[in-house]
């Protein structure tokens, strides 16, 4: 496995950028998700944003396989697992980009303020934004992809991007799929949902880049590997737009009236 560059320092004025940007994002937040439990007792998207949080325990080890360094040396260290140091931003990174970015669509696709074939945008929209965000953080030296990446652009490798937007659509369509049994102490349940999700993006789309980083292999494959992780994320996203709307049509069959048919007269 490549060797990550333990001597590097950490950039702490990078650190309380992100810290107090991160920080008015996760309010927000946080503020929207309580007015939806003031006017319609409703937990969900508070409940997500928590289990975006939540979903930061999988950080350390996308990281090894990955091949991600957050520097130790001068970080403000939030916790340590698999000797990796996750710092304190990155607990605000996960609430917002893992909860409440679920929130956000899963709440548009249960009220019918999003079509199904939108996800398709929303993945585009998510890749490019996370390209824009990585691409910034990666310029002033806040963290370091390291070994033999695929598609690095701007020093962002690109099948991170395929691979976290997969979490976030993942997360919202499941929600809206089990919204009905998340009644009662079940709803305490959706806190797995960004956890489960997460990983499961990972495991669907990743796999590809995660050999390509860690196994002998050519460029030109580790390239192609890069390529095939783009593909599955897009293999998946389809899924879950023929998955939302046959949900959309199910709920349409429900509540629609049933026709009357009066009787011919002979």
């Amino acid at each position: 496995m490549p060797r990550p560059p333990l001597e590097t320092l950490a950039n702490q004025t990078v650190s309380l950028v992100l810290l107090v940007v991160l920080a008015v994002l996760v309010a927000t937040a946080v503020l929207f998700a309580a007015r939806a439990v003031r006017r319609e007792n409703n937990w969900l998207p508070l409940l997500l944003i928590a289990g975006g949080s939540l979903a930061m325990v999988w950080e350390p080890v996308v990281d090894i396989l990955g091949a991600c360094w957050h520097p130790a040396i001068g970080q403000w260290t939030l916790f340590t697992a698999f000797d990796r140091p996750m710092p304190v931003w990155l607990g605000l990174a996960y609430p917002w980009y893992f909860g409440a970015q679920t929130a956000l669509i899963w709440y548009a696709l249960s009220r019918g303020k999003l079509r199904p074939v939108m996800l398709w945008p929303w993945w585009v929209a998510m890749i490019v934004s996370d390209i824009v965000l990585e691409t910034v953080g990666l310029h002033f030296d806040g963290w370091i992809y390291y070994g033999q990446q695929p598609l690095v652009f701007l020093k962002f490798p690109l099948w991170w991007a395929a691979t976290n937007s997969v979490g976030v659509l993942l997360a919202a369509v499941v929600t809206w799929k089990i919204e009905a049994y998340l009644r009662g102490p079940r709803t305490l349940l959706a806190l797995l949902i960004p956890i489960a999700t997460y990983a499961a993006a990972n495991g669907a789309v990743a796999v590809p880049a995660f050999v390509a980083i860690n196994a002998p292999v050519s460029p030109l494959v580790t390239q192609l590997c890069g390529v095939l992780c783009f593909v599955l994320s897009a293999v998946v996203v389809n899924l879950l737009v023929h998955i939302a709307a046959a949900e959309s049509t199910d709920a349409m069959r429900a509540v629609s009236p049933r026709r009357s048919v009066a009787p011919v007269s002979t």
